[in-house]
């Protein structure tokens, strides 16, 4: 099956790091965020999908570009840490409510910080991905180039897939309207190079990304990655 340009068969994940990143673990890490909270879990698979898509897009190795479809699928597993209540509030956050919404990068690195897989790559999407070029971003106001490349990947997929997305407090923006904010944040709050890549990969598989039956590819490529 394709879904965005990529087909999910070719993404061997049980051949990642000599077998130590294993299909049956990815399953059931999604399986938990599927269980918690299915627009995370549908957020996860789209992330993923889209990061692998800026990856290949930037040239980097297959092997990178699978741990950045690991890491999309886990870069909101810390959100298993926040009160369901909070996540799909439809008022306004208070102060205490996104200070517990910003602990989740910590807890999923938290989570995935105990020899779940070999390369360290993966829990550092999960801790970095709310980190912003200008230092603005959480947990740690990480600034340019010590923001690791896979994390700046992850954000701008992230950004993207949220603002497009409908959500309990506000209908999802346009297509035109959220690359207008990546574009006129780049090396502000986000890579440049990698927003160039996204912009580059969203033109050429447009017509999956757009389709209309795009969320119901991705449920089944969710479906899939949870057998």
């Amino acid at each position: 099956m394709k879904s965005g340009g990529v087909n999910v068969r070719e993404i061997n994940l049980n051949s990642v790091a000599d077998g130590k990143y294993t299909y049956d673990t990815a399953s059931s890490l999604m399986k938990a965020i599927q269980a918690f909270d299915t627009n995370t879990y549908i957020h996860s698979i789209k992330v993923a999908n889209l990061a692998y898509l800026i990856g290949s897009r930037m040239r980097l190795s297959e092997n990178v570009c699978r741990n950045l479809f690991l890491g999309g699928l886990l870069h909101d597993i810390g959100k298993l840490g926040v009160p369901g209540h909070i996540l799909n509030k439809k008022a306004k956050l208070t102060e205490e409510d996104y200070s517990l919404i910003k602990a989740h990068p910590q807890i999923g690195h938290e989570i995935l910080n105990v020899s779940i897989f070999q390369e360290k790559e993966i829990e550092l999407m999960a801790l970095y991905h709310h980190e912003r070029v200008n230092g603005s971003g959480y947990p740690s106001g990480l600034t340019g180039d010590t923001i690791p490349i896979s994390a700046k990947i992850i954000a701008v997929a992230d950004v993207y897939d949220a603002m497009t997305a409908d959500r309990s407090y506000r209908s999802a923006l346009t297509h035109e309207n959220a690359m207008r904010h990546l574009l006129d944040n780049g090396d502000v709050l986000y890579d440049r190079n990698v927003i160039q890549a996204f912009r580059e990969a969203i033109e050429d598989n447009s017509r999956n990304l757009f389709d209309k039956n795009f969320s119901k590819d991705v449920t089944r490529m969710g479906r899939r990655c949870a057998e």
